[in-house]
């Protein structure tokens, strides 16, 4: 999977923060947060892998934007099914007329899977 585009509506100074299970939080760049993503969309590990938005927010003033929302993932990884719930949250801003990634924050709730 190319992920060129997803670089491309990421402002080149993003901040990308995980959120983990025990509160502390994981702070990223831009390469940090796409190259094992790359990986793991690539590799054999993650396959049939599907996410989707399942509600948001979305709140524009000043040439600014705040999305929230929810969402929910599956797929097999290793050959075994899973799925979560998780929450993310992405600050806008425009640059040259086009609306970047500023920010993106997420959490995700544990995996269930077909051995849970």
């Amino acid at each position: 999977m190319d992920l060129d585009p997803v670089r491309a509506v990421l402002a080149p100074d993003a901040v990308i923060e995980r959120v983990a299970e025990d509160g502390s939080v994981h702070r990223m760049d831009v390469d940090a947060f796409l190259a094992p993503r790359g990986a793991l969309l690539n590799g054999p590990e993650l396959t049939d892998f599907t996410e989707v938005e399942v509600a948001a927010t979305t709140l524009v003033a000043d040439g600014r934007a705040t999305r929230s929302g929810q969402y929910f993932k599956w797929g097999l990884r290793d050959g075994v099914p899973f799925s979560a719930w998780g929450r993310k949250t992405f600050r806008f801003g425009t640059a040259s007329g086009a609306w970047l990634i500023d920010s993106l924050t997420w959490t995700d709730e544990p995996e269930t899977g077909s051995g849970d």
